[in-house]
């Protein structure tokens, strides 16, 4: 199920093996959030993409809120984000979308997970659509 997966992007991979992957991103979480995690699977997706399965939500939540760290990594891009499928990926490129457009047109915009909140009290929201 996706709701244990993370994708940790921008992190040279360059192993094949599950086991060495896991423990290299098991120390990596360690050394960069300060966090001990426990991964289920570790799968290589590119050179610098892998997807991590936690073994529980709770442990997914942890290095979810320890993510923002990763910014102080000098000469490193390193991102994390949930694993989502493609219907969900394109709603997060449609709020995003509508997000700059109203920021360019000088509104205040605060995002998250499916919509948006413009000037405080005007919401918009965004649902899947029905099969």
């Amino acid at each position: 199920m996706k709701q244990n997966n993370l994708v940790i992007s921008g992190l040279k991979i360059n192993t094949n093996d599950e086991a060495a992957l896991k423990e290299k991103m098991t120390n990596f979480i360690k050394q960069h959030l300060e966090e001990n995690t426990k991964i289920e699977k570790a799968v290589k997706l590119g050179d610098r993409t892998c997807l991590l399965k936690m073994e529980s939500i709770e442990e997914k939540n942890k290095v979810m809120k320890k993510k923002s760290k990763l910014r102080h990594i000098k000469g490193e891009k390193i991102f994390i984000s949930q694993d989502m499928t493609v219907l969900e990926r394109n709603i997060q490129k449609e709020i995003g979308a509508k997000c700059k457009e109203l920021r360019d047109m000088g509104r205040n915009v605060k995002r998250d997970y499916n919509g948006l909140t413009v000037d405080g009290n005007e919401k918009w929201r965004w649902r899947k659509a029905s099969p």
